[in-house]
């Protein structure tokens, strides 16, 4: 795969993630349209913003089944940038995910659960809602890039209970990009946050990609999750927050 970064002018870091997909295909008619395989260029649209928000850093990665998987594509995209020399950062990328869906959940099973794991990424840019963000930020600062933390049902039965102010500040964070979870209920029933990653759509009007990145500027802030607007249908993309450490 190759990066081609984009000339946009905008202050977020975009570009092309592309790679060669060979695709069965047909000639011109005054050709015989016989059919042939070829190679062609396939790519996947990514917009990352690092600057300093309120919840925290986050991208977008198009979602194009060509390309492969978002989430393995990115992971091996970040795991080459953290292996060079001169990179100044660890990157940690999370899935942002829905809390209801985790709450519903959760409600479901009576808000008592059998075990619950979460895998934290420390913040260098995150503002601080409670004590459990200051916990992680001064993790951070002592050079902790990755917390997990499992909690299992005692002895006394019972379960865990997920209404504790505790757990809430986990999922709170998690659920922002730092982090994920996967939770077990008592009945054996399972929620896993990395099947339900966020996604942005847009509409379908602009499907046909014209005029590439440069047309899409506008969309940047609905595509990092930064625009409520969840009536429009179309092309989509997995936001998510790449956590730096």
């Amino acid at each position: 795969m190759y990066w081609v970064p984009s000339s946009a002018d905008h202050d977020l870091i975009s570009g092309n993630l592309v790679r060669l997909h060979q695709r069965r295909r047909h000639k011109p008619p005054e050709e015989g349209a016989i059919e042939e395989i070829g190679e062609e260029w396939q790519g996947a649209i990514v917009i990352i913003d690092p600057s300093h928000h309120a919840d925290g850093q986050k991208l977008s990665f198009e979602r194009d089944e060509t390309i492969g998987k978002p989430r393995p594509v990115l992971q091996s995209l970040v795991a080459h940038i953290n292996a060079m020399p001169e990179a100044p950062y660890a990157i940690e990328p999370k899935p942002i995910f829905s809390e209801e869906s985790f709450w519903s959940w959760a409600s479901a099973h009576e808000f008592k659960l059998k075990a619950i794991t979460f895998e934290f990424v420390t913040p260098n840019m995150f503002d601080s809602k409670n004590a459990f963000d200051e916990d992680m930020a001064e993790l951070g600062a002592v050079g902790v890039s990755t917390v997990k933390m499992t909690m299992s049902e005692g002895d006394r039965g019972g379960g865990i209970d997920a209404n504790s102010s505790q757990i809430k500040n986990a999922v709170d964070y998690a659920a922002q990009g730092g982090g994920s979870l996967s939770a077990k209920a008592r009945n054996g029933d399972k929620f896993k946050s990395t099947n339900d990653s966020a996604i942005a759509t847009l509409p379908s009007k602009l499907a046909d990609r014209s005029g590439g990145l440069k047309a899409l500027t506008k969309w940047f802030p609905k595509l990092l999750g930064r625009e409520q607007d969840n009536s429009m249908d179309g092309g989509a993309g997995d936001v998510g927050g790449p956590a730096g450490s």
